[in-house]
C-alpha cells in the first residue's frame, strides 16, 4: 500500500499520468454528488411533465371545435416525428463522444475531471431528448387548445416522444452503482 503511495506521489511530481481506477472513483462519490446528478435529472423530467399534466388538463376541459387548422397540426406533426427520430440518435451519438479519458488524465484531480464530464453528457444527453418531448407536448397543445384531441386523439401520439423521455430518465436515473458503471464503460472503456 505505502509502494502505491509512493508510487502515486513519484508519479504525480514527474507529471506522469496515472492510470484511473473504477476503485478510486466510486470512492468520490459521495452521497451530495450522486444527489447532485439525481436533481438534475429528476428536475429536467418534472418540467416536461408539469407541462404534459397541464395539456391532459385542458384536453378534459376543451371543446370539440372544427376551425383549427388540421393541416398545421398534421405538418407540425411530421416534423416532430422527424425532429424526434433524429433528436434521441442524435443524444447519443453526442452523448459517446463527450467522453476524452486524455484530458480527464492531464487534469490535476482526474476524478474531479471525471465526474464534471460525466455530469455535461448527461446534461446534453437529457436537454436533446427534452427538447424532442417538448416539441410534441407543444404540438400536443396546439391540436388541444384549437379543440382536435376531441374528436382525433390520434394527435396525442406526438407525446410519444414525452414518454420516450420519461421512460429513458426512469431506466438511466443516477445511482452509485450507475455512475460507476458509466465511468468503466465511457472513461475506461472496459
Amino acid at each position: 500500500m505505502e509502494d502505491r503511495m509512493e508510487h502515486q506521489l513519484l508519479a504525480k511530481k514527474m507529471n506522469i499520468p496515472q492510470p484511473l481506477s473504477e476503485y478510486e472513483f466510486a470512492s468520490t462519490l459521495t452521497p451530495e454528488t450522486v444527489r447532485t446528478f439525481q436533481i438534475i435529472h429528476a428536475a429536467l423530467m418534472a418540467g416536461a411533465s408539469m407541462f404534459f399534466l397541464v395539456i391532459l388538463m385542458l384536453h378534459f376541459r376543451s371543446i370539440p371545435s372544427e376551425s383549427m387548422d388540421v393541416e398545421t397540426v398534421n405538418m407540425l406533426s411530421i416534423v416532430h416525428a422527424v425532429f424526434a427520430m433524429s433528436a434521441f440518435g442524435v443524444s447519443r451519438i453526442i452523448f459517446g463522444r463527450m467522453f476524452s479519458e486524455q484530458s480527464i488524465l492531464n487534469s490535476p484531480d482526474p476524478y474531479s475531471a471525471a465526474l464534471g464530464m460525466m455530469r455535461g453528457a448527461l446534461l446534453v444527453r437529457m436537454a436533446v431528448m427534452e427538447g424532442a418531448a417538448f416539441f410534441g407536448l407543444v404540438v400536443c397543445i396546439i391540436a388541444v387548445t384549437g379543440g382536435i384531441t376531441q374528436t382525433e386523439p390520434v394527435y396525442f401520439l406526438n407525446a410519444a416522444s414525452y414518454v420516450l423521455f420519461f421512460v429513458n430518465v426512469m431506466m438511466t436515473f443516477p445511482t452509485k452503482d450507475s455512475l460507476t458503471q458509466l465511468f468503466r464503460t465511457q472513461i475506461l472503456k472496459q
